[in-house]
């Protein structure tokens, strides 16, 4: 204890070895027949100054170097049970006080300058009598401000192809596949839910695919396309639109019903129904239009004005 100045530093270390390994130092607690087994507790100092310098003590865990084989590696796993449930791991940030932000969790691999830098795994057991386990990503609530984000980027490529996003449902082998579900958050008003391909710096921008799976042994999935009914207001529009260009012809937009090679078959038809006025009271059925585009200018027009080709 000192009353006026740093209290005594506690080493403990194994001697070097230049002929053969390094001595190991073990820390351990012995069983317990009855009762709980003795806990392991590394606790680092607090800091009871009033300065924002006034910082607690850290704890560092680090395995040893290596010269020409692999580095140590570190594990962190929690006890075992031949009866009951395995031990929990739990790795968190203490709250914060009055004032500033809780801290982070920062888990990442080292940089690697000969090679591939290391993977990230986090998957939950195997479960040979029952539901296997969960995996959660959650970001915490706000009360006064907006709610966190959750970023998942593909690493970036300077010569090759940057890396690329699966999100896959979990196969059955006799049963039916997982789905996967992309949804925005509900609210007073929901959220947008936005898939796209990035801008392109030089050439043509990704394409966009959306398509079923195929079937070996009955119907392929159908793809359903729709927007939400409403209660107080009109269903909201689907609309299809290529984008504009500067070189050329513009986009095409096709709907091409299915061919089959069915004996005696018909390909899928092709409707385009207008929707309904279903009210008891009264209403008209909608529209169906088909316009040609516009032309503007006079290569197209017998004079400099707005013309329609169909």
């Amino acid at each position: 204890k000192s009353t006026d100045g740093q209290t005594g530093h506690i080493s403990l270390a194994t001697g070097s070895s230049s002929g053969g390994q390094g001595g190991d130092i073990l820390l351990s607690v012995g069983s317990a027949s009855i009762g709980a087994a003795g806990k392991v507790a590394l606790t680092a100092g607090p800091a009871l100054g009033s300065s924002a310098q006034d910082v607690g003590g850290s704890i560092s865990l680090a395995a040893g170097n290596a010269k020409a084989g692999m580095g140590g590696g570190i594990t962190l796993r929690s006890g075992h049970s031949s009866d009951s449930a395995s031990g929990a791991v739990s790795i968190a940030t203490a709250g914060a006080g009055i004032v500033g932000s809780s801290g982070e969790i920062s888990l990442a691999t080292g940089a690697s300058s000969g090679g591939a830098s290391g993977g990230i795994v986090i998957a939950t057991g195997s479960a040979s009598g029952g539901r296997s386990g969960d995996m959660r990503l959650l970001v915490g609530d706000s009360s006064t401000d907006d709610g966190g984000d959750i970023l998942i980027d593909a690493g970036q490529s300077f010569y090759g192809t940057g890396g690329e996003i699966f999100v896959n449902g979990g196969t059955s082998a006799t049963g039916i596949g997982g789905s996967a579900v992309v949804l925005s958050g509900a609210g007073h008003r929901s959220g947008s839910a936005l898939i796209g391909t990035a801008d392109a710096t030089y050439g043509a921008s990704g394409t966009f695919y959306g398509l079923t799976g195929e079937a070996t042994s009955g119907d392929s999935g159908g793809m359903l396309l729709s927007t939400g009914m409403a209660a107080g207001g009109h269903g909201g529009d689907i609309q299809l639109a290529v984008g504009t260009g500067d070189v050329g012809e513009g986009g095409q937009i096709l709907l091409t019903g299915g061919a089959t090679t069915g004996v005696s078959a018909t390909g899928g038809p092709l409707s385009l129904i207008a929707g309904a006025g279903v009210s008891s009271v009264g209403g008209a059925g909608g529209t169906v239009s088909v316009v040609g585009g516009a032309a503007y200018g006079s290569s197209s027009c017998s004079e400099d004005y707005v013309c329609y080709g169909g």
